[in-house]
């Protein structure tokens, strides 16, 4: 049964006077997305969510808070396949996957997303294509680093290195590494902060 939700939010659109930053969180919902919520909300932060179908099947609720806090939902298909490492890059099974994703979100809080990001960054001219035939627009980001095995240190190090004005930052909805994951999102928050950057969803000035 599909769950309508009515959920007032105000885009403001930022001008270049003002410093800002995208935050990107891939692969949710997960078990550990609440803790990522409540960590965004603690810092007065937004952010852009390129959610899984399969997940968002497997943690509904998960996706409500997403939405209902503020953060833009957006796409990342169906089940985290690398489409540029297919032959031809099977146009049938990629439709297949943004479609599927679509259906699953709409079930949940009766919204479709605009915005995609393709597994692994896959950008080739063809699925760029395929996706603006079916009304998104594809964003990768300038930085992300909490995939690799380094220390802690390191990995909020790069990060915090990397948060400039106008940057994509990647970060991951990760249960396994979920301590990490979880520190990592932290530190950056309070960098934001440090810098007087605010941090904002795609669709407020991307």
């Amino acid at each position: 049964m599909m769950v309508k939700i009515l959920l007032i939010t105000y885009i403001f659109l930022f001008s270049d006077d003002k410093k800002y930053v995208y935050l990107t969180v891939d692969d949710g919902p997960s078990s550990i997305t609440n803790q990522i919520c409540d960590l965004l909300s603690k810092y007065n932060a937004k952010a852009t969510f390129f959610v899984l179908g399969e997940n968002v099947k497997r943690y509904p609720d998960m996706l409500k808070r997403i939405y209902l806090d503020g953060h833009l939902v957006a796409s990342h298909t169906y089940s985290h396949i690398n489409f540029c490492k297919l032959k031809n890059e099977n146009k049938q099974l990629l439709v297949s996957e943004i479609k599927k994703t679509e259906v699953e979100i709409f079930k949940i809080i009766n919204y479709k997303p605009s915005y995609l990001r393709y597994p692994y960054g896959c950008y080739s001219k063809k699925v760029i294509n395929i996706a603006k035939e079916l009304g998104y627009k594809v964003v990768n980001w300038d930085f992300g680093y909490d995939w690799h095995s380094y220390n802690e240190e390191r990995i909020i190090s790069e990060y915090l290195k990397n948060l400039k004005h106008k940057n994509i930052i990647l970060v991951h909805d990760s249960p396994k590494r979920n301590k990490m994951v979880l520190r990592v999102i932290e530190e950056i928050l309070k960098e934001g902060k440090r810098k007087n950057l605010n941090f904002i969803r795609l669709d407020e000035s991307y």
